[in-house]
Formats: C-alpha cells, structure tokens, sequence
C-alpha cells in the first residue's frame, strides 16, 4: 500500500520503469494478460511458451541484454 499523498511519486516510479522495458515485450505482456485467463491452463502455457521464446530471439531482446552487460540503457529508451 502506498500513503494517498505518495500515490502520484508512486504510479510515476512504476511507469518510468515500466518505459524500459522494450516496446515488443511490453506489448506482449499487455497480450498476455488479455489472452491467458480466457485459456485452457495448458493452452495458456503453451502460448506464452512460444510467445517468450520468439521474444527471446529477437533484436529487441538482444539489444536489451547488450544494454544490461554494458550498463548502458537500451535503444529505445529517449533519454540516452
């Protein structure tokens, strides 16, 4: 819980985070939550199986964990 008077600080804090992630991942989690609760468990497991594997395979993921290794923020972020 956060006091009514930190909630503004709060949301902020969790949106900035939240913008580095990168834009494909973002979308897919937004997916995610749409998706799954509609599905079969074992659908649901499958689909995000192959959702975070292509995820993993992609140039945004590689630029993402370039940017980790080099401590440097990713591409996407407009504050580089």
């Amino acid at each position: 819980m956060v006091p009514a008077g930190e909630l503004d600080a709060a949301v902020e804090e969790l949106i900035a985070m939240i913008r580095l992630g990168g834009p494909n991942a973002i979308t897919a989690a937004k997916q995610l939550v749409r998706r799954i609760p509609a599905m079969p468990m074992d659908q649901g497991f499958a689909y995000t199986a192959d959702l975070i594997a292509d995820l993993f395979r992609s140039p945004e993921a590689a630029e993402g964990m370039t940017a980790f290794v080099q401590k440097r923020k990713p591409s996407w972020c407009s504050d580089n």
